[in-house]
């Protein structure tokens, strides 16, 4: 993963990452990292993960996430 450090809160964290488009190559590849007040943790990494991430985050943690699946919230 790159050298991103995101804080240790719950929420979406996202780094964009960055491109040398001199070079046509990432200097910092994008990352995101999705945290829970439950203890929910997902990441990605990558232009395409990052992407499908961030899209799908609320599904998945909506299906997974202990305090959704346990009392069967929406």
């Amino acid at each position: 993963m790159s050298a991103w450090r995101p804080a240790e809160l719950a929420g979406l964290h996202v780094e964009f990452g960055l491109y040398d488009s001199e070079a046509f190559r990432w200097v910092r590849t994008p990352a995101a990292v999705f945290r829970c007040v439950c203890g929910f943790r997902r990441t990605a990494e990558g232009v395409r993960d990052v992407a499908l991430f961030t899209a799908s985050v609320p599904d998945r943690h909506r299906a997974s996430c202990r305090h959704h699946t346990a009392r069967g919230a929406a």
